[in-house]
């Protein structure tokens, strides 16, 4: 809105000009205004409900200080939605839109025998996002910040999937998360023929060595196992280092 806002100006010159004389505040000045004025009481209400979504954040956050946090980023349209629903089966709204999350959706995955991790799928993240965008879906973003692990997702049939790594590493940065522990999730990986796909884990193996990174399809399942085998081991891992803490 903020953006259409500084729009509107332009959107209006030949009204103007046809219908304003000069000395004279013609019909299109006076709707410009109005729908300023419209857009701004808009762009007010939504900051004071967002303000409100980010208190009540913190307190889901303070609440969730004993929980073991799984946050789910990547570019938009990477398929973290997909991972979300495989991991907890369940049936999030899955669209190849700009922004279909916008909110964190967040749901419990069970772990053998008997623990659990909080998986929280985030907003896409893009290029040069403005910083006025990055304010409004800061509540978003700070789940991010209180994770005990981050899954970068990568939509492995991308020809700019170098690009969209950096771009969220970037801002996982920005938001001061390097020090969590993080693993790369190369999703939908049965869009990809066999000789791409050998090629880009052997790419993956020589650029990121020194994370854990899984190669899967929430379409196929292939790969799954892997990918769960090794949540099942962090889990119950931060399970008893939380125990101890807690004694």
């Amino acid at each position: 809105m903020k953006y259409l806002k500084t729009r509107l100006t332009g959107s209006y010159d030949n009204f103007d000009r046809i219908r304003g004389g000069i000395g004279l505040k013609g019909p299109g000045e006076t709707k410009l205004e109005v729908d300023r004025r419209t857009l701004s009481k808009r762009i007010h209400r939504l900051e004071k409900q967002l303000t409100e979504i980010e208190k009540n954040l913190k307190l889901r956050m303070d609440n969730r200080k004993s929980e073991i946090i799984l946050s789910l980023v990547g570019y938009t349209n990477a398929g973290k939605t997909s991972v979300l629903n495989l991991l907890t089966r369940s049936h999030q709204l899955s669209e190849n839109e700009l922004f279909t999350t916008t909110d964190v959706k967040s749901k419990r995955m069970f772990i053998p025998p008997d623990s659990h991790i909080i998986v929280s799928d985030t907003i896409g993240f893009i290029r040069d996002l403005p910083a006025h965008l990055v304010e409004s879906f800061k509540t978003t973003l700070l789940e991010i910040s209180v994770s005990s692990i981050i899954a970068i997702v990568v939509d492995s049939s991308s020809l700019f999937a170098d690009e969209h790594i950096k771009i969220v590493l970037d801002m996982l940065e920005t938001l001061r998360c390097s020090m969590i522990t993080k693993i790369f999730i190369f999703n939908k990986i049965d869009l990809l023929p066999l000789d791409e796909l050998t090629h880009l884990k052997q790419h993956i193996k020589k650029d990121i060595p020194d994370n854990p990174y899984f190669f899967i399809s929430t379409k196929t399942k292939e790969g799954v196992d892997d990918l769960l085998q090794y949540l099942t081991f962090f889990v119950n891992n931060a399970t008893d280092c939380l125990s101890r803490v807690n004694k």
